[in-house]
């Protein structure tokens, strides 16, 4: 569950490369508390919070009430030359999504991102980048630094666009946006279809109908020039639309939430990757929600390393898993079942190991019942706290499991002590695997240093050699 280790692993696969960047972003957002409400969200889930809080009286208001919404948005988004296009009612959400999708850099984090683009050799997304946040001039740069002659022709045209004051609806430019509308058809670089497509138009909504763009930036350029229905709308129909593909890109609007889940559902339909589902909602399953889809596919996978005798990697999954799970109010122990117990022969369900483990809160136990005299008779700890059938005997002893196994521990229970731990290994049940025969482990200890075959009677297993 490294992210940085997982993202090296899969460098062959963009979508799932992206899937891991971005998680190793939100987990360290979570590590650093910032973003603390939405740390694993989507997009989608941050554009759908409410900014409204209802008004109430300085009487019935706390001192220390919790921030409404729209103040945790502004206490997370500091004002780092986000700029925003259009006049909106969600600028923190804007911002704060902007964030999530990679976009939430000022001017110089842009152009680190440019260059950066450009070593690469990416002149055509450089370019395009430029031209989404509005840097125009950067955009015609970016091509004329490649030494490609057709990229710097297409800066020309570009520089045109520029000298005519961005302007396409006068009729002095509408050869011009005719050109453009053409060109935009023969290029193949999705970049340089999506600027010529907005230069012909001046409609963002024609750019983001370029499919070949990625989701990360085709929301990008939602969220800085949509106007709030507009982008209301883009986001919805969108978010149904990769949860229904299966498309793991789409992590980045549904997050890992139970939207994610359905994502991730239809994705393993589609793949057959348990593996990346099981990983990724580790992160939050079951520390922030729980789906039962999630911990099938989680037992599936662990099956599968067991299978192929992966044991040490199922361990270290099972441990850093238990991890995540752990937070300010629950461990993980509490979390996850006991994983070997006794269980009554009876009614199958399990068994405490010590008189003083409780029962456990989802055990279906029978209530006190009383007798003729109508005296209350409580359950005995020597039978199944489930159906109160006895429980095993020791074959030494003949005494039921829970039993002390001596008057010094039977005192220490009546008068309260803790000295000797009735949980302890001595009272600990052990049976042979052949025959099913056992008893405390201290008796058992004891006999098999004198005998070397079963202690019930007329039983020839030789118990020892099992052991």
């Amino acid at each position: 569950m490294d992210c940085r280790i997982n993202e090296e692993i899969v460098k062959d696969s963009p979508k799932l490369k992206a899937l891991w960047a971005w998680i190793a972003h939100a987990e360290k957002s979570a590590l650093e508390g910032r973003n603390s409400d939405f740390n694993f969200q989507g997009i989608h889930s941050v554009w759908t919070a409410s900014t409204s809080g209802k008004k109430t009286s300085p009487m019935t208001t706390p001192k220390s009430s919790p921030p409404r919404p729209s103040e945790r948005f502004d206490q997370i988004i500091d004002a780092n030359e986000l700029s925003i296009a259009v006049s909106t009612s969600k600028l923190p959400q804007r911002k704060l999504a902007l964030t999530i999708c990679g976009w939430g850099f000022g001017k110089k984090e842009l152009e680190e991102a440019l260059q950066k683009m450009e070593r690469a050799g990416t002149y055509e997304k450089a370019a395009g980048w430029a031209l989404f946040h509005g840097k125009t001039e950067r955009a015609i740069a970016a091509l004329n630094n490649s030494k490609d002659e057709r990229l710097k022709l297409v800066s020309t045209v570009l520089a045109g666009y520029a000298v005519s004051n961005h302007d396409t609806s006068s009729q002095a430019n509408s050869l011009w946006s005719k050109m453009c509308r053409n060109l935009s058809l023969e290029m193949s670089d999705p970049y340089l279809r999506a600027m010529f497509s907005y230069i012909a138009s001046g409609n963002w909504l024609d750019v983001l109908q370029e499919k070949e763009l990625s989701l990360q930036d085709r929301i990008g350029i939602a969220l800085r020039f949509l106007d709030d229905e507009e982008l209301n709308d883009f986001l919805h129909n969108t978010t149904a639309k990769v949860i229904l593909d299966g498309d793991i890109d789409g992590v980045i609007l549904t997050g890992l939430t139970s939207e994610g889940v359905s994502l991730f559902e239809n994705y393993i339909n589609n793949t057959c990757d348990v593996q990346t589902a099981s990983l990724a909602l580790s992160f939050c399953v079951p520390k922030k929600f729980k789906d039962t889809r999630v911990m099938k596919w989680i037992e599936s996978y662990r099956t599968l390393l067991d299978q192929w005798e992966m044991f040490h990697i199922r361990a270290k999954f099972d441990i850093t898993r238990g991890k995540h799970m752990e937070s300010s109010t629950s461990s993980a122990a509490d979390m996850v079942p006991p994983q070997v117990y006794v269980r009554c022969n009876f009614c199958c369900q399990s068994v405490s190991h010590s008189l003083w483990i409780g029962m456990k809160k989802d055990r279906v136990t029978l209530p006190p019942y009383s007798g003729a005299s109508g005296m209350i008779f409580r359950q005995k700890p020597t039978s199944c706290p489930g159906c109160r059938k006895s429980l095993p005997r020791c074959s030494i002893c003949l005494l039921s499991l829970g039993t002390p196994t001596d008057e010094n521990v039977t005192a220490n229970l009546q008068h309260g002590s803790s000295n000797d731990k009735p949980s302890g290994f001595d009272l600990w049940f052990t049976w042979c695997q052949s025959c099913r025969h056992g008893g405390h482990a201290i008796h058992m200890l004891q006999w098999f240093q004198k005998h070397k075959v079963c202690p019930v009677s007329e039983c020839p297993c030789e118990c020892e050699i099992v052991v």
